[in-house]
C-alpha cells in the first residue's frame, strides 16, 4: 500500500461521509454514503474516457496505432519526430501539420490539425484533382 492509495481511501471515506451529513433518516444517509464514495471514483473514470477521446495525433497509416501507441523520438526545431508500435516515423509540426517519414528522412503530408480534428493534408486532395 503507498501513500497515493491511502490518500485516495480517504478522498473517498470524506465524499462519502459529505453526502451522508446533508439527511436526517438513517437508511437515506448510508444510501447517500455510498453515493459518495462512488463520486470520485465516477469522476476519475469519465475523465479518463474523456481525455482517451481526445485525439492528440493521428492514427498511424496503417490504422492501427492510436496515440497511446506513439512514443516520443526527437524533439527539433522541425518539430517532434514519433514513432508508432508498427515502425513508422511521422513529424508533428509547430504548423500542426503530421507528415509520414520516409527510409531516407525525406517528410510527406499525411494529416493536418484543423478545428481539433484530424483531416487529410491538402497536398493528399490534389493528386486526385489532378485526374
Amino acid at each position: 500500500m503507498t501513500i497515493f492509495t491511502v490518500i485516495w481511501f480517504v478522498v473517498l471515506l470524506a465524499c462519502g461521509y459529505i453526502m451522508s451529513s446533508f439527511f436526517a433518516e438513517p437508511f437515506i444517509r448510508i444510501g447517500m454514503f455510498v453515493v459518495g464514495l462512488l463520486a470520485p471514483v465516477g469522476i476519475y473514470r469519465l475523465t479518463l474516457l474523456i481525455i482517451d477521446r481526445c485525439d492528440l495525433l493521428p492514427k498511424c497509416k496503417n490504422k492501427r496505432c492510436s496515440t497511446k501507441r506513439y512514443s516520443l523520438k526527437d524533439r527539433t526545431e522541425e518539430g517532434v519526430y514519433y514513432v508508432c508500435e508498427c515502425g513508422d516515423v511521422y513529424l508533428y509540426t509547430m504548423e500542426k501539420h503530421f507528415k509520414l517519414v520516409n527510409k531516407d528522412g525525406m517528410t510527406q503530408p499525411y494529416r493536418i490539425k484543423n478545428g481539433g480534428l484530424w483531416w487529410p493534408a491538402p497536398e493528399e486532395f490534389a493528386k486526385y484533382l489532378a485526374k
